[in-house]
């Protein structure tokens, strides 16, 4: 090998660093203060309201799911 093949990777190292630098110059001077930023934070909206009728449905349709792979084992044994 030679010299130029020993750190084939060194020019990209290069241009990322020069692409790194320049946005951390620009990126500083361009941000809001954090304060500014999260002055006027939203609050989340929450939501309570609950689901019976989702959840009647889910147990409905589990149990029809699991009767419905049981039932052929069951009717077998009898």
């Amino acid at each position: 090998m030679t010299s130029n093949h020993k750190d084939q990777a060194e020019s990209l190292r290069r241009r990322f660093q020069n692409k790194k630098d320049i946005k951390e110059e620009g990126e500083a001077s361009s941000l809001p203060p954090r304060t500014e930023t999260h002055k006027y934070r939203r609050s989340k909206t929450k939501w309570n309201i609950r689901f019976p009728t989702a959840r009647l449905l889910l147990l409905l349709f589990l149990a029809i799911v699991l009767t419905a792979v049981l039932a052929p084992v069951v009717s077998n044994q009898w």
